[in-house]
């Protein structure tokens, strides 16, 4: 190989471990939902005692597994934990470029795409939490170059791979399984229009690819099923109800993930029809781009509150969920802001569209069908389901991967010098707002455990995160209904026996004095949060 693709390697890390000069990872506080992972780990290794909490949703046992190791080796650490999810960020950013530059042999192109996934704000903002979408990104990733390599060599070794990890990623997150299904649809129609489906290659990769790997999900599934090991919530709670009302989610939904995917391809986008400008001049661009910029803004006026009504991790107060305590800090994104962004996003999604549409006549090997397949039956479940704005993270990936796949089949270049600049534009507010929410998170803490140490902890309402980690069970098997309809929604729905004596706020509220307060040292309009006593 040539010393271009070892100094965009070398530097790849470097950037890496230099982002911590800028956003801690060490802190003892939860993050988002991962305290629901994080009890279980507990649970288990201090009791023995495997237990899902009633409120799990996701099939998250690899990383209950190998975050029980790291707990029984190192001890207990919210820390410890988020820096196995930054150790998989490494390896999964690592192997994306190794991929992308065997694809393209370009190794810059292949670094700056790597980059533009890296410092997303849903891909960076994750990286520095314990959730699952991580991990499964990175089961995601590897089971695709095995799948990748899978069909371009024929090999049954590789396919059996390639379902391995779909299988691992399905016990991390269950959408991971549609990576398995979709290569075995492909696989199928493949043989059977090439008329080789009985073929002797043919039969050992059909039972060792499928069926085997098959039998072995099935068996396991059963198992936790016999043993009620399943989490409660898995697919239930992310149901539509009325049915009636799942028309009207779909195009809500599903033009804000489009939105996303294209926003996340800014930097790439931006850049190809910088270099490539000629198509500007093609009726075909604009026929794509005015229809999708003016749907955009219809739909950002008939819900303008996209950012916090469907927004998990990025809002327009930032990134991270910050509706999980009470009060409501100072927007980030102002209203003008957000018209702006939309259209940003609408125009980089037309040039998506406008680059496919174009560029379709390359795809026609079996290993870019079945990743195509892949992203439209997981767009289909995402959109028809209740979900957050993470979950389209295995879309940016996908479309990422083709993106640059069929950019390096055309001989088509990317301007670095609008893609570089925009990169650093995104990391800056990446980095920035993953520092604050780490910020912010930290004096929840320090707040929280302020009152003293004979206050109950029913007494303090230290906002979802906080009062999953401390009263959880005690509320999930104490009879009183505390809550009111004047409550937030964490103590409505889960801590019933919470009285808010004490309250963590981003803002004071009437009826209570200020106890405490604690400054945010960070890049954020909102740089206070305050300990409220009821009077």
């Amino acid at each position: 190989m040539k010393k271009p693709f070892f100094f965009f390697f070398f530097f790849l890390i470097v950037l890496f471990l230099g982002q911590f000069l800028f956003v801690s990872p060490v802190g003892e506080f939860s993050l988002n939902d991962d305290w629901v992972h994080t009890s279980t780990i507990m649970e288990w290794v201090d009791t023995g005692e495997f237990r899902l909490l009633p409120w799990a949703g996701p099939t998250f046992y690899t990383p209950i597994v190998y975050g029980a190791g790291l707990t029984s080796s190192f001890g207990f650490s919210f820390t410890i934990l988020r820096l196995s999810t930054l150790f998989l960020t490494l390896i999964l950013l690592l192997g994306t470029y190794l991929f992308l530059h065997t694809l393209t042999k370009r190794p810059q192109l292949s670094f700056l795409a790597t980059l533009t996934l890296w410092l997303s704000p849903l891909l960076y903002s994750l990286s520095f939490t314990f959730m699952t979408d991580v991990p499964a990104l990175f089961f995601l990733l590897f089971g695709i170059i095995s799948y990748w390599y899978a069909f371009k060599t024929q090999r049954p070794f590789l396919f059996f791979i390639g379902a391995l990890f779909s299988i691992v990623g399905f016990y991390t997150r269950q959408t991971v399984i549609l990576l398995f299904m979709s290569a075995g649809l492909v696989w199928f129609f493949t043989h059977i229009r090439n008329r080789t489906f009985f073929s002797k290659q043919s039969i050992q990769q059909g039972i060792f690819g499928f069926v085997v790997p098959g039998v072995l999900l099935i068996l396991s599934y059963l198992y936790l099923y016999i043993f009620a090991l399943l989490p409660a919530n898995a697919g239930a709670a992310h149901i539509i109800h009325p049915m009636s009302a799942l028309f009207s989610h779909i195009l809500h939904w599903g033009w804000f993930y489009l939105l996303l995917i294209g926003g996340s391809l800014i930097p790439l986008t931006f850049g190809w029809i910088g270099a490539q400008y000629k198509y500007l001049f093609r009726p075909l661009f604009w026929y794509i781009t005015i229809p999708v910029t003016f749907l955009s803004f219809i739909w950002n006026h008939v819900w303008p509150e996209w950012s916090t009504h469907v927004g998990n991790i990025f809002t327009i107060y930032g990134l991270g969920p910050s509706e999980v305590i009470q009060g409501l800090p100072t927007p980030f994104i102002s209203s003008s802001m957000q018209i702006i962004l939309v259209l940003f996003c609408a125009f980089s999604l037309s040039l998506l569209i406008f680059f496919f549409l174009t560029h379709r006549k390359h795809v026609t090997h079996p290993q870019s069908l079945f990743l195509i397949l892949f992203s439209f039956v997981s767009f289909g479940v995402f959109v028809s389901v209740y979900g957050f704005d993470r979950y389209v993270l295995p879309l940016i990936l996908t479309m990422l991967i083709l993106y640059i796949y069929l950019l390096s089949l055309s001989f088509e270049r990317i301007s670095f010098f609008i893609t570089m600049p925009l990169i650093i534009l995104i990391a800056f507010f990446s980095l920035s707002q993953t520092d604050h929410y780490l910020s912010w998170n930290q004096a929840r803490t320090q707040l929280a455990t302020y009152p003293p140490e004979s206050t109950a902890i029913e007494s303090i309402d230290g906002g979802y995160e906080w009062n999953g980690v401390h009263a959880y069970w005690s509320a999930y098997e104490s009879t009183l209904t505390a809550g009111t309809n004047t409550s937030p929604w964490w103590i409505r729905n889960m801590f019933f026996n919470n009285t808010e004596e004490y309250i963590v706020s981003w803002t004071p509220i009437p009826g209570y004095r200020i106890l405490q307060k604690e400054s945010l040292s960070t890049w954020h309009p909102h740089d206070t949060l305050f300990l409220l006593h009821r009077e």
